[in-house]
């Protein structure tokens, strides 16, 4: 049977039904050799597991340097070079070559990580019925990695394999503060919600919002990281390096914003254009709709707000991140959206409707591991995408960092220190100074925009020390670093004033260290008190 073809354009059956198989023979398999401890309510023989499927293979991925070309694009190499990864929507899942690698291993599942490093998993989506993304923190199990940089002056070439190999080195966060090997690392599913490193559907992610403010700022991760009794930490280097080499090794492109983009347009708000009673739907004029995708979300404030900006969490009282199901075209100049409201609501014309915020559990119902919920979602900017079942919204970049130095206003004769924050356990200021490792390599590159995986890796952060302009298509690797005296933040989350230039990948240079704008961030980590890069 497996000989008979089948029409051009089309999979055989056989392999159809092999595809339906594997997920349910992979739990299986993983319900035969782990151990669920019903004293402690923990599983145990995860990294026994992981270890157990280990191939020794070697993926990698060649990418051209931006002095040799610009181009987004990259070449898959050794074991990767024939593995296809499609994306996935609500409604159809798209081919994934690497489901059942070990290395791409990222089944959902609840947990966290005790004080001294060790992750540790309570349930497992598709294996137990304690499994909850809402109610409980949300993490994927990856397993260890190495990872291998060889470069000459046309291309970088990126290896990872899953065994410890000769002239590889362990991934970010391999390792605990006291230097032992974790048996397996979790990564967030969500982006805090509440400012206490939660990582949960349905949640409105945890951004800068007045009254209520969840101000993930450099400052307020560090405080609250370093004093955190669970060993959860906000987000670190290492989870964010995870993200950017896999979208690179898996997609095969250099800047993966050139395959999904996420949320990084500039976000809509309007006042309503017509009042109504009862309803489950709002009216803004036809050019204001055209803005708002279907199947894209929406926030309806009300009149009795003082402020009613975007970043204000009371605005959002009548309905908070509502799915647009269709759209009405009135005949008048104006168009209904209509919304997935659970009972109607009465809309006046000095209510306002916003496209912010978006809320965590948005890619849940996504066929596959990577994906946006639609198409088009991929790349019109406007909604967050799946990558390896975690949820990304705005941009993020990898690694805590300040620079300390004088920056003149045309970006020439400028003199910096760069610090990183490798443990945020061990660091006791925000200034570049106790619990700081200060970078040696200096990357003088004023007025150039680049890509980010063309600036050198110093102990796991890659930090030009001047840079200006955009890459569009590599998720802002490159910004403006024009600015006072003094020490500055380079995010640990993407921020919406420059919306439009965010993306996984981003960073800006230009905020004080307490500042938080709209800046999305305070990724649960489980890695953050970690041993430092090599």
């Amino acid at each position: 049977m497996d000989s008979v073809l089948t029409k051009p354009g089309t999979i055989h059956l056989v392999e159809k039904i092999k595809n339906k198989l594997a997920p349910i023979q992979k739990l299986l398999y993983l319900q035969s050799k782990i151990y669920f401890n019903e004293k402690t309510q923990r599983y145990e023989g995860i990294g026994e597991w992981l270890n157990s499927r280990r191939d020794g293979l070697i993926y990698g991925v060649k990418i051209p340097k931006y002095s040799f070309s610009t181009t987004t694009t990259a070449t898959k190499i050794g074991a990767n070079a024939n593995l296809i990864l499609e994306p996935s929507t609500e409604t159809s899942a798209g081919r994934n070559d690497y489901e059942n690698i070990v290395l791409f291993e990222c089944i959902r599942c609840n947990g966290g990580v005790d004080a001294d490093g060790m992750p540790y998993v309570t349930a497992i989506e598709g294996l137990d019925g304690r499994f909850d993304p809402i109610k409980n923190n949300t993490y994927i199990i990856t397993p260890v990695y190495y990872r291998k940089i060889t470069s000459d002056t046309q291309y970088s070439t990126f290896e990872y394999t899953d065994t410890p190999t000769t002239g590889f080195t362990a991934c970010y966060g391999a390792y605990t503060a006291t230097n032992v090997l974790r048996p397996f690392i979790l990564r967030a599913c969500y982006l805090d919600s509440d400012g206490k490193c939660s990582s949960k559907s349905g949640t409105i992610p945890g951004t800068y919002r007045s009254p209520t403010s969840i101000a993930h700022s450099l400052n307020y991760d560090l405080t609250n990281s370093k004093n955190r009794q669970d060993g959860l930490t906000f987000l670190t280097y290492g989870d964010i390096c995870y993200q950017e080499d896999f979208m690179e090794l898996m997609l095969g492109v250099k800047a993966p914003r050139s395959q999904v983009v996420g949320c990084c347009s500039y976000n809509y708000q309007y006042n309503l254009a017509a009042a109504e009673t009862n309803v489950k739907r709002i009216i803004l004029t036809d050019a204001q709709a055209a803005f708002f995708e279907i199947g894209s979300t929406v926030s309806v404030g009300n009149e009795t707000v003082t402020n009613k900006d975007r970043n204000n969490i009371a605005s959002h009282a009548i309905a908070s991140s509502v799915k647009i199901i269709s759209k009405t075209s009135l005949g008048n100049g104006n168009t209904a959206l209509n919304l997935n409201l659970s009972s109607n609501i009465t809309t006046k014309t000095n209510y306002f409707v916003s496209s912010m915020p978006w809320y965590n559990g948005t890619c849940d119902k996504i066929q596959g591991t990577y994906g946006a919920r639609t198409t088009a979602a991929l790349k019109n900017s406007k909604e967050p995408f799946r990558f390896q079942n975690c949820e990304w919204n705005l941009g993020v970049w990898e690694v805590f960092c300040n620079y300390m130095g004088i920056c003149s206003t045309d970006g020439t004769n400028d003199t910096y220190e760069y610090y990183l924050a490798p443990d945020i356990s061990k660091v006791t200021t925000s200034d570049g100074q106790t619990g700081w490792v200060k970078m040696t390599h200096i990357t003088v590159d004023t007025k150039n925009a680049k890509y980010i995986k063309d600036y050198e890796v110093e102990k796991g952060a890659r930090i030009p020390s001047a840079w200006s302009g955009t890459a569009t298509t590599g998720y802002m690797s490159g910004c403006w670093l024009f600015g006072s005296a003094g020490s500055h933040e380079i995010l640990a989350g993407g921020d919406l004033r420059a919306g439009a230039l965010a993306g996984v990948g981003a960073f800006d240079a230009d905020y004080a260290t307490g500042s938080a704008y709209w800046s999305f961030g305070g990724r649960s980590s489980t890695i953050g008190h970690s041993a430092p890069a090599e």
